[in-house]
């Protein structure tokens, strides 16, 4: 936007010069017009003159007195008086006023002689003063003729002048509108992403909020495994606004509905075969699994997706102990219905039915051992240990990425609070690193989720191993991931940011090299709290990848 102010202005100073230049010309214009019809009527009064005096001439030859020869000297004293202003027409009457001269005998053409007889003017000096009157009036007329012509083509160069003014004052007229609409067009769309953007990081929030009251209600509810599935499966098709949800547990060779909610709440127990199905494929890779149309996807079960008016879904593994035991699926009667932001909400949504899992069958393992009174207590501190071990094992997952292994959103909020109040009463330095996955929609257009997923994950394993101990690597939403330095000042963090970029940017990629966006925060004096970190590394992140990408940028107050 800067660009086309200074353009503007630029273009103002160039219009300004050039109507300047104009107006100057326009100006001196009816000076021009003054000076040229003084000259002409100049010129015109001359040939005049010279037709008289070339009548006097032949008067004065027929008559032969003293008056018809005044009358010729005043009309050459005429002459003389109305080019004496001028040297070219005196260097011109000159010949003619010495010829006059000697014809009729004077000393001067001031003489008041009379009329001799023997002045008679005799043909050939006739002839002589009539070729030289002849020749200065054409002379004359030349000159006339030229000094019209060069006024014509001035007044003609003129009119192109004003007409081009005109013409390009038009164009800039037309050019300045265009810029302005444009640079108001690419302000109204950078508040609309702006706007976007905070109303995802706004939803994004408030599905974590969600899905730690759902952990906490089963918790706090003693919710058994049937309970807690249902509870799972309805909340979890609320949140990612699908038309039903369900939970497939792998029963032999086939997927079986075990809970269930909205749409599919009548499929209660409805089986279908793990080969030839999406939910099939998700047990065998162990991954999430996007599905846009099945009346398109190969891999779906088409039938299956008839029978329960379904057309989109997203399935994501149950992994218990390294091995996959089902699926959590939503789906939707409309085709292309869901978002990364809701796969990601599923990934979360599967952790918390798996530890719920790991819970029921710990607690099994319990009211078994009390009912085993000879159960020694060796083995009841073993379990008691198991027990602990889950409930560890529940807070990791709830505290981590289902796909990357990184920390999840929530637990970087909770850990960049911590870390905000650690600096600021130890007068610490903490900075925070923002990135974002360049032209990641892209690629997943062209490549496919599956091929997006795995470039998450190999980024997330980059980070992993670039970051150092002390620092915590989290996925903060999509392709978007966060790294908080404690201890660090900001010259420390833009090297650490530079180090990620070029590490990323020098990996192996499948399909395509990968470049990341960053932007690079710290505390300073004035920072009131952690979310002001947050919000000034995602300024920096905007700022990097508006201005080209692949690059890091710091904010800069």
């Amino acid at each position: 936007m800067a660009k086309w102010r200074w353009s503007f202005l630029g273009g103002i100073t160039i219009l300004t010069l050039f109507f300047g230049i104009i107006g100057i010309y326009l100006y001196n214009i009816p000076n021009q017009q003054m000076e040229q019809g003084q000259w002409v009527t100049h010129t015109y009064e001359v040939l005049n003159q010279l037709e008289i005096l070339s009548g006097q001439l032949g008067i004065a030859r027929e008559q032969e007195n003293n008056q018809a020869e005044e009358r010729v000297l005043q009309t050459l004293t005429t002459i003389a008086n109305l080019t004496k202003d001028n040297p070219n027409q005196q260097e011109r009457i000159m010949p003619l006023r010495q010829l006059i001269d000697d014809v009729f005998k004077h000393s001067s053409l001031n003489t008041n002689q009379s009329f001799p007889a023997s002045a008679s003017l005799n043909k050939n000096e006739m002839s002589a003063i009539a070729q030289n009157i002849s020749t200065m009036r054409q002379e004359e007329e030349r000159l006339l003729t030229e000094r019209d012509a060069r006024w014509q083509a001035s007044m003609e160069h003129t009119r192109i002048l004003f007409i081009s003014g005109f013409a390009i004052l038009y164009l800039f007229i037309i050019f300045t509108y265009i810029a302005f609409r444009m640079e108001s067009r690419a302000r109204e769309m950078l508040l609309k992403m702006e706007s976007e953007t905070a109303t995802m990081h706004r939803g994004i929030a408030a599905r974590m909020t969600q899905i730690v009251d759902i952990q906490q209600d089963i918790i706090s509810q003693r919710l058994n495994l049937e309970n807690a599935m249902k509870v799972i499966a309805e909340r979890t098709q609320f949140i990612t606004h699908a038309d039903g949800a369900a939970i497939e547990m792998l029963e032999g060779d086939e997927m079986v509905y075990r809970a269930v909610s909205g749409s599919m709440e009548r499929f209660i127990g409805f089986r279908i075969k793990a080969l030839g199905s999406l939910s099939g494929l998700c047990v065998a890779q162990a991954m999430p699994l996007y599905c846009a149309d099945s009346d398109t996807d190969n891999r779906v079960d088409k039938e299956a997706c008839r029978t329960v008016n379904l057309r989109s879904m997203i399935v994501v593994p149950l992994i218990q102990q390294g091995e996959t035991i089902g699926v959590l699926k939503v789906a939707s009667s409309k085709p292309s219905a869901f978002t990364e932001e809701d796969s990601s909400t599923l990934q979360l949504m599967a952790g918390v039915l798996t530890a719920t899992l790991r819970d029921a069958l710990a607690s099994a393992a319990l009211r078994d051992s009390h009912t085993n009174l000879s159960m020694s207590n060796e083995l009841l501190k073993m379990q008691k240990g198991q027990l602990e071990s889950e409930k560890d094992t529940l807070k990791t997952l709830a505290d981590t990425d289902g796909m990357t292994g990184l920390k999840n959103h929530r637990y970087f909020q909770e850990y960049l609070a911590q870390e905000y109040l650690r600096a600021v009463r130890y007068k610490n330095e903490l900075s925070l690193i923002l990135l974002d996955i360049d032209y990641f929609k892209q690629f997943n257009d062209e490549f496919g989720h599956l091929a997006g997923d795995e470039v998450i994950k190999q980024v997330a394993t980059l980070l992993k191993n670039t970051a150092r101990a002390s620092d915590c690597v989290a996925r903060y939403g999509g392709e978007e991931f966060a790294v908080i330095l404690p201890q660090t000042p900001m010259e420390g963090a833009l090297k650490a940011a530079e180090l990620i970029r070029k590490v990323i940017l020098e990996a192996s990629w499948k399909n395509r090299p990968i470049t990341v966006s960053i932007g690079v925060s710290s505390l300073k004096k004035d920072t009131t709290d952690a979310v002001s970190i947050i919000d000034e590394a995602d300024k920096a992140l905007y700022q990097s990848k508006t201005s080209g990408r692949d690059k890091v940028t710091a904010f800069a107050a």
